[in-house]
């Protein structure tokens, strides 16, 4: 029965959703897969991805049945013959979320890396009770779906170490040594994995001007928080006057906790990367206090979101720059089924279910159920869960907006591993 749920609310999204849901970034990452010229603004592999289905059908709807289909595989892995009745409500409850029947059709690298990171995780759990060639072939699908997601984002790479420790408890036995060596190999084989995707990606790429941007537009954001707190920019006014007095005069007023969009059109259209770079390794080294309470501040924005209308929690429709929509084909649109969509996923604001606090604090409970339980799977899903919130951590760090999507591997986690403790009881597990 819960199959059949899963089957039904898989086949009402893509219904829902074809060809998919296309914001600006969508847009410009399909016209670089197309054109076969990669922005290092966003994972080459996304571009790559939209352009290998793009070529055998033109648009996005192959790229969304494909990130579906991983997730889907996710939970069919999950089930098991004798999954109990309890597996019913929690699927049903899934298939009903905003983030499933929404999110899973948007083209965002977000869900791209969602979906490859919960399915590796499931296809470990599975592999532990297989034996021999289904065994191993689950086994190398797991380290391609999780090379897929470090592959995804930028601190995805973040799961690597994380999946290689959980492959080689999951398979050490009774012994810890075999199970340690079994960790480096597979992190080390992942790792050439990743390297080895990003240097062929490369030579399409723009040489990472991209990134080099981001990394510099999040540390003057850093610095205006810093600013507005009252940290002087003494090394910037030496090194990029123009851009100290741009913070300082107008930064501080525009500075928002929830983005730094608002900093952008004010920034002066030169800026000196070293100067920037100095005086944000200033701020780390004389006022840590001061980064750590704006590095508080944005993040607790990004969890809990507590003006949640302002983090875009339901994006429908498509839009992005016109020259690139119409070289692809394409114009801005709003369907009805779109914009109805959009208020069925508003209508969750405020709720538990739009709410990465409390799957968060679901994570948790499920990790701490699961090392308690330790049944043959448990491992797996409590590798998943600690992978979702260390990822979900390293946004202390990193965030600069509070997009609901960015935190969304972390519901989706949740979800998969609670669907799993009911599919999968403990006294149908053999203990390990």
């Amino acid at each position: 029965m819960a199959a059949a749920v899963l089957t039904a609310g898989f086949a009402a999204m893509l219904v829902l959703n074809l060809p998919g849901q296309m914001s600006y970034d969508s847009v410009s990452q399909l016209f670089d897969g197309r054109f076969g010229a990669y922005n290092s603004w966003h994972p080459a592999v996304m571009a790559w991805l939209l352009g290998l289905f793009d070529s055998l059908l033109s648009g996005t709807a192959l790229f969304v049945m494909f990130e579906a289909a991983m997730l889907a595989l996710a939970f069919i892995l999950s089930l098991r013959r004798n999954t109990g009745w309890g597996a019913v409500p929690v699927a049903l409850g899934i298939v009903l979320t905003p983030q499933f029947l929404l999110y899973q059709g948007t083209v965002w690298k977000d869900v791209l890396f969602a979906d490859a990171f919960v399915f590796s995780f499931a296809l470990l759990a599975r592999a532990v009770l297989e034996r021999g060639g289904r065994r191993l072939v689950l086994f190398i699908l797991f380290f391609l779906a999780l090379s897929l997601a470090a592959l995804a984002r930028q601190n995805g790479l973040l799961l690597l170490p994380v999946g290689a420790l959980t492959f080689g408890l999951a398979t050490a036995g009774s012994s810890i040594w075999r199970g340690a060596m079994r960790a480096m190999a597979a992190l080390l084989m992942m790792l050439a994995l990743v390297i080895g995707a990003n240097l062929l990606l490369a030579f399409r790429g723009d040489g990472g001007e991209g990134l080099r941007s981001e990394i510099r537009l999040a540390q003057i954001y850093d610095l205006t928080g810093a600013a507005k707190e009252g940290f002087p920019l003494s090394l910037l006014r030496h090194g990029d006057p123009l851009l100290a007095a741009a913070i300082e005069q107008k930064g501080v007023r525009a500075y928002s906790l929830q983005m730094q969009d608002t900093l952008e059109p004010l920034l002066p259209a030169q800026i000196t990367q070293g100067a920037v770079a100095a005086q944000w390794r200033g701020l780390l080294l004389t006022r840590p206090d001061i980064y750590v309470r704006e590095r508080a501040g944005v993040f607790w924005q990004v969890v809990a979101t507590p003006d949640i209308a302002a983090c875009h929690p339901a994006y429908v429709g498509i839009d992005g720059d016109g020259a690139q929509l119409k070289a692809l084909g394409l114009t801005a649109r709003i369907r009805p089924a779109d914009a109805k969509l959009a208020v069925y996923a508003r209508a969750f604001m405020g709720t538990p279910v739009l709410s990465h606090l409390a799957f968060g604090v679901l994570a948790v409970g499920l990790l701490v159920l699961y090392l308690r339980r330790r049944g043959r799977t448990d491992i797996a899903m409590a590798g998943m869960l600690a992978g979702a919130l260390t990822f979900t951590s390293s946004f202390f760090f990193v965030s600069v907006a509070c997009d609901y999507r960015y935190l969304y591997p972390l519901d989706l986690a949740a979800m998969l591993a609670l669907f799993h403790f009911f599919a999968a009881p403990s006294s149908k597990l053999t203990k390990i």
